[in-house]
């Protein structure tokens, strides 16, 4: 990668057992953007795990990092999200790493398929498991490299329906880990060295796992291999157009027919309410656009930093709305 830690970008998400004590690292490492993803407050049953204070209390945990490292760290750019990892605009996600700290396949699935891997943006994944068991695995774009559902058996494919609720804005349902902290900090650890390891050096042609048993002093590194028979298209949308934040749907429909011509093509967009705009399942057919054409894009729920995938066929692009 080009960036160097003092200039990279990194996104988290997720600011729990693992993030909370991630976001301090990565700070003193010298990014230079900091972005912290986060739904939950800080309740005092997380002040065990968590690195968090009785002050931080029913604080969203984005912004009680984000206010923390501020003070510590005033030349750091930190901007918290209190908010589901698909609520957030996709131009969040355009940074050097992304690192994620989740305890939800669906979350996971959505960081790294949805976001990580068509962006071309690698990806640090840290979980851990019960008692003092742990792993990180490093997901990286490429035309051989294993995904995160190149992973995946039809086990996690049916939890993860369990997980994702059908009624729209619904929580998920899955359970939290409960690990020691240290188990945790140990995790972030890691991510922060893979992440130095990311910004500094050459970036590696696979994905790779390493796996831990701290009560038994255990640590395995394997190599992550493309399943062929994988859910996942793999692939990575190469081309981003971009779109004024005060144009109207029409010039996103003239957009997407100059680039696709009269193909049948549909729009991606993070999740919405039912408001006219992306609905719950985030797509939408071009061809229900034409009559809302003088419309501006923030009935679609666009506004600056976001965008849209749109396909066609086999081909995809990402619209992205100007700041």
């Amino acid at each position: 990668m080009s960036a160097k830690p003092q200039a990279a970008s990194v996104l988290i998400a997720g600011a729990g057992n693992i993030g909370s004590h991630l976001a301090p690292l990565l700070a003193r490492a010298g990014v230079g953007v900091l972005r912290i993803v986060d739904r939950d407050v800080v309740e005092e049953k997380n002040l065990r795990q968590q690195d968090y204070g009785p002050q931080d209390i029913d604080c969203g945990k984005a912004l009680a990092l984000a206010r923390r490292l501020a003070a510590q760290f005033p030349t750091l750019r930190v901007e918290p999200f209190v908010a589901d990892l698909e609520d957030v605009p996709l131009g969040a996600f355009r940074v050097d790493v992304l690192l994620g700290a989740l305890d939800s396949r669906r979350a996971r699935q959505f960081l790294i398929s949805e976001r990580g891997w068509p962006l071309g943006v690698p990806v640090i994944d840290g979980g851990v498991g019960e008692g003092l068991l742990g792993r990180v695995q490093v997901f990286v774009p490429g035309d051989a490299a294993a995904c995160l559902e190149c992973t995946w058996g039809e086990a996690d494919y049916r939890h993860l329906a369990a997980e994702y609720p059908c009624q729209p804005g619904a929580a998920p349902s899955a359970p939290a880990t409960v690990a020691p902290a240290c188990v945790g900090a140990v995790v972030a650890g890691l991510m922060a060295a893979r992440y130095l390891a990311l910004v500094d050096g050459e970036r590696p042609v696979e994905s790779r796992e390493l796996a831990f048993d701290l009560r038994h002093n255990r640590f395995l590194e394997s190599r992550l291999r493309r399943a062929p028979r994988c859910r996942f298209d793999h692939r990575v949308v190469r081309e981003i157009a971009m779109i004024l934040a005060q144009a109207r749907i029409a010039d996103l429909v003239d957009l997407v027919e100059c680039r696709f011509g009269t193909r049948p093509a549909h729009l991606e967009g993070r999740r919405r309410a039912a408001n006219g705009g992306f609905a719950a399942t985030r797509f939408l057919p071009v061809e229900a656009l034409r009559e809302r054409g003088p419309e501006p894009l923030a009935a679609l729920g666009l506004g600056p930093g976001d965008g849209v995938r749109v396909t066609s066929g086999g081909e995809s692009i990402f619209v992205m709305v100007e700041r």
